[in-house]
């Protein structure tokens, strides 16, 4: 016959460290106005007893479920074989736990999965939604920002009231740019980013701008951040590669970077060094040997969920977050 484990209570933490329950209560929600005598003893008491909080009870007391919707406007299969999103949910999952929330994914690829989207975070289920990778669908955005929910978004938004963190991607296409130059490269080609994307476009914008300053025209192909884009886009350069009308190219993703150069050992073309410079900064680059534009997952869901609790809490002071970025310089360990 087993035996049932008697629950620790929030009585049974403030009697071990000989406080008042209150006081327990204060010290367990984080609250500041404790002596560190006494969060000093809670804490050792709630190590000894193995307290945890009921989350039921904690809601009713807070008027927060402690769980935050991470919401990728992605189909599945792009969610499930991307780096970059593995990566980013990781991020985010470990930086909300630290706050004492717990992440769930959610993802749509349609209007009416979009719209399902919008009546979730709307039921009182999350305390606020983390939004990664959206884009420029007709009314995506805007459905999302009519949520009753805080919404953080990864990535820059034009609407005025929004709170969004991204990497300065702008000012990384002209690093890119500058970098194909100081290679000396006077016909470069870029493999853009999504049209419907802020971030592919700001990448490209800053690209041909930088090179425009010196005069200089690009070849631009187009791409979607995902293998298959680069792939095709690889394709389509190997002949001009051949003929000289390009000599440099820059990829606005990593992802899109290792298509471009399966697709240039797969065509066998009888090309020298290359000079490649691509966007994100991810193992894919390490592993490419290939030189890179900082994206960091970590510090994009760090500021993301530190964002998010700023709005729950009142403290939001309106601006969004824009991190600056570096270019991670590789020597290539082969030639096509």
């Amino acid at each position: 016959m087993s035996v049932k484990t008697k629950r620790v209570t929030l009585e049974d933490v403030a009697a071990r460290a000989r406080v008042s329950r209150a006081t327990a209560s204060r010290v367990i929600r984080g609250d500041q106005r404790v002596s560190p005598k006494k969060v000093k003893a809670v804490k050792s008491a709630v190590a000894e007893l193995g307290y945890r909080p009921n989350s039921a009870a904690r809601a009713l007391v807070t008027n927060r479920s402690g769980v935050t919707a991470v919401v990728i406007p992605e189909p599945d299969s792009r969610v499930f074989s991307d780096p970059f999103f593995a990566r980013s949910v990781q991020s985010l999952s470990s930086e909300l736990g630290k706050v004492g929330s717990q992440a769930v994914l959610v993802f749509f690829s349609t209007k009416e999965q979009s719209e399902r989207t919008e009546s979730f975070l709307s039921s009182g289920a999350v305390d606020g939604a983390i939004v990664l990778s959206h884009h420029r669908y007709t009314g995506e955005i805007e459905r999302l920002l009519k949520a009753s929910v805080p919404t953080v978004f990864i990535g820059r938004i034009e609407e005025d009231t929004s709170a969004w963190v991204d990497s300065n991607n702008y000012a990384g296409g002209q690093l890119a740019a500058r970098h194909l130059l100081n290679q000396g490269c006077a016909r470069p080609a870029v493999v853009a980013g999504p049209a419907d994307m802020i971030a592919g476009k700001d990448r490209l914008q800053g690209f041909l701008n930088e090179l425009e300053s010196e005069n200089i025209d690009s070849i631009v192909e187009p791409g979607a951040f995902t293998y298959a884009s680069g792939y095709e886009a690889g394709k389509r350069l190997v002949s001009r590669l051949e003929v000289g009308e390009v000599d440099g190219i820059f990829s606005s993703s990593d992802l899109m970077a290792q298509g471009i150069f399966d697709a240039f050992k797969e065509a066998g073309a009888a090309l020298g060094p290359i000079p490649i410079v691509s966007f994100d900064n991810s193992p894919i680059a390490e592993e490419l040997s290939l030189s890179s534009i900082t994206n960091s997952t970590d510090q994009l869901a760090y500021e993301a969920t530190k964002l998010l609790e700023s709005r729950l809490t009142g403290t939001w002071n309106g601006e969004p977050v824009v991190l600056p970025i570096n270019l991670v310089e590789r020597t290539p360990r082969f030639s096509f």
